[in-house]
């Protein structure tokens, strides 16, 4: 083989290392990958999966970072208060964006914010969000926000008085990662990955899953 070839195919130089069967289902299994591994095929069988990658266990979901607000008006001796309620799958560099009354702030999700759980990321960010409301001259001389698992409550500071309150998401990758059922499809991972998979619905079967050595 010339040098050209393997520029061009450098799969010529790629062994088989380690290999997994994973028994996929409507609950995310997580495995944790070999410490050097850069590269994986994935093939799943018995149906379509999502999977998500990371450096420490994941989970994965079909449902990208998502958030809301809403409004309870403000009133004769009644402060308005509106809320930021997160949904869906967060990832370390996801960035929620909330405008409170005009003013921007922006929270950059951590990779210390990222959990086993999606529940518990997004309770952790949500609290980063809430810090960083707080933490800003502007909004907090007159709100004041708090947060309740995923919610983020922001009060302003007189009452009968209205503001408005919007949120956006901007995610960092693709969270919705999706391979039909008897693909095969390569990928390259950062050193000591962790991928989990799943079924895309209530089905079974399993997801093989093969390492590479350079």
């Amino acid at each position: 083989m010339t040098i050209d070839n393997f520029l061009t195919h450098p799969g010529y130089y790629q062994t088989p290392g380690k290999a997994y069967v994973i028994n996929t289902g409507s609950t995310s299994v997580n495995q944790q990958l070999s410490s050097h591994i850069r590269r994986i095929s994935i093939h799943p069988t018995g149906h379509d999966i999502f999977y998500a990658l990371g450096n420490k266990a994941q989970l994965a979901e079909g449902e990208p970072a998502a958030a809301a607000a809403t409004a309870t008006a403000a009133a004769a001796g009644v402060a308005e208060v509106d809320t930021v309620t997160l949904t869906g799958f967060y990832e370390a560099g996801d960035q929620v964006t909330v405008t409170v009354a005009g003013t921007d702030v922006t929270y950059i999700v951590a990779e210390s914010d990222e959990s086993d759980t999606a529940a518990t990321t997004r309770n952790n960010v949500a609290e980063g969000i809430k810090d960083a409301l707080n933490a800003d001259a502007t909004v907090s001389a007159t709100f004041t926000a708090t947060r309740s698992n995923a919610v983020v409550s922001i009060t302003h500071g007189t009452v009968n008085t209205a503001f408005t309150t919007s949120v956006s998401v901007t995610e960092a990758d693709d969270d919705n990662h999706f391979v039909k059922t008897d693909e095969r499809v390569t990928i390259t991972v950062p050193e000591g990955s962790n991928i989990a998979v799943k079924c895309t619905s209530s089905n079974s079967g399993k997801c093989y899953i093969s390492e590479y050595e350079w």
